[in-house]
């Protein structure tokens, strides 16, 4: 069972290997919109910076508010569908640092020294990891919440062998109302999920080893080998 929606390559994969799934959403995630924020987006598209996203939402509601690509950020962002959404409107070249998970990528920036102010569009539901190491960086540090994740969660009426988890909010949605059976395998898409899962379950995890639905997927495959169940 996935805790979202599957992109269909990574649903076909599956079937094609004979895996029976369903996929529950357990959060909803929606860009913020209004003028404050689009008149807050345009005043920094004028100015060096280096801007940081750990969410392809984040990606996306930002580039839905923007009228053009600023000429002079550089982006610092997870893996993945992030870094790919990233890239398609910013350029390729933009993006100078890439992390499996965010407290990683507070590392990475911390020892990159930018010259750049840093400025982290963040999700009103944000870990502290990445602000925290952040806070004192010499070029300056802000957020801007661009996203709202809002837990939707549902009560199962079946176990699953597998159940697959893209984000801390989706673990605390899924087990706000839910016990995972005991032999069942969890699989998170990187450390801060992992960590969030542990703290919520003593089932056995297995972490993605990058923040990319497809190596989740490789992960469930090489776990789940050829479709067999364990």
């Amino acid at each position: 069972m996935s805790t979202r929606e599957l992109d269909e390559a990574q649903a076909i994969r599956l079937r094609e290997k004979g895996f029976r799934f369903d996929q529950v959403p357990f959060i909803e995630m929606k860009p913020r919109t209004g003028e404050g924020l689009r008149n807050e987006l345009k005043a920094l598209t004028g100015k060096p910076l280096l801007a940081v996203f750990t969410s392809r939402v984040g990606v996306a509601a930002v580039t839905g508010l923007l009228d053009s690509v600023p000429g002079q950020w550089q982006v610092a962002c997870m893996g993945g569908a992030t870094r790919t959404n990233a890239e398609s409107f910013f350029g390729s070249e933009t993006v100078v640092l890439e992390s499996g998970s965010a407290k990683e990528l507070g590392e990475k920036l911390q020892a990159m020294d930018s010259p750049l102010p840093v400025v982290f569009f963040a999700g009103n539901r944000r870990l502290d990891e990445l602000p925290a190491l952040l806070q004192s960086h010499p070029a300056g540090f802000s957020e801007v919440t661009v996203y709202d994740t809002n837990e939707t969660p549902v009560k199962l009426q079946q176990p699953y062998d597998g159940i697959l988890f893209f984000s801390p909010s989706a673990a605390q949605s899924f087990f706000s109302v839910n016990e995972a059976a005991a032999d069942t395998v969890l699989f998170a898409i990187g450390d801060t999920t992992a960590a969030a899962i542990r703290q919520l379950s003593a089932n056995k995890i297995i972490t993605s080893p990058f923040h990319s639905p497809a190596k989740m997927i490789e992960a469930v495959l090489g776990h789940f080998a050829g479709g067999q169940l364990d």
